[in-house]
């Protein structure tokens, strides 16, 4: 049994040397490679593809008549209103039970930003006969044991564990004894 620190301590020195000539060659000069370019040619055949009719139009014919109107067009204005950024701030739900409100920014005709605001008036109720308890338990008692030739009798201090494993330690004072037991649930 002495000889075990040493044989493991042999081992390890052995492991080490091995270690050291394991390593990798190093390169003592950069060699120059010489690359030849190969190029592939592909012969493509181009075509004229006819652009494909549909197979059947429908025309709709309306009741309303348009009239068109001459309007003035300022590119800048469209232009002004389309970089413009717009806030919106609607309240959707607000009553005694529940609030809730969405911000958004639109920029550019798209959602740019969107953040909204829930808050819940309702009281949160508890059921006090799910509450869970200690996790670990602790007990203590006795025991009595017996044979056709001895006896004997003391106490026991008992732990229970979180994962109901337990745990428990006896002494027989008649008998001058100490035991140790450890039970595991396996269902």
């Amino acid at each position: 049994m002495k000889q075990i620190p040493w044989i493991l301590i042999i081992i390890l020195l052995g492991i080490i040397i091995f270690q050291r000539e394991c390593r990798s060659p190093e390169v003592s000069e950069i060699q120059s490679i010489d690359i030849e370019w190969i190029y592939d040619s592909i012969l493509v055949d181009t075509h004229i593809v006819e652009k494909p009719y549909p197979v059947r139009e429908e025309i709709i014919e309306y009741d309303t008549i348009i009239e068109w109107k001459e309007i003035d067009i300022c590119t800048t204005a469209i232009l002004a209103d389309y970089y413009t950024k717009r806030y919106y701030d609607d309240t959707l739900v607000h009553n005694d039970d529940l609030y809730f409100r969405l911000e958004e920014t639109i920029y550019r005709n798209e959602v740019y930003e969107r953040n909204f605001e829930y808050k819940n008036f309702r009281p949160i109720e508890f059921e006090l006969d799910n509450i869970p308890e200690n996790k670990v338990k602790y007990f203590i008692g006795g025991e009595i044991l017996g044979s056709p030739t001895h006896f004997g009798a003391g106490p026991s201090l008992g732990l229970l564990t979180k994962n109901d494993n337990l745990y428990t330690i006896k002494y027989d004072v008649v008998n001058k004894n100490f035991g140790v037991s450890i039970y595991f649930k396996f269902r």
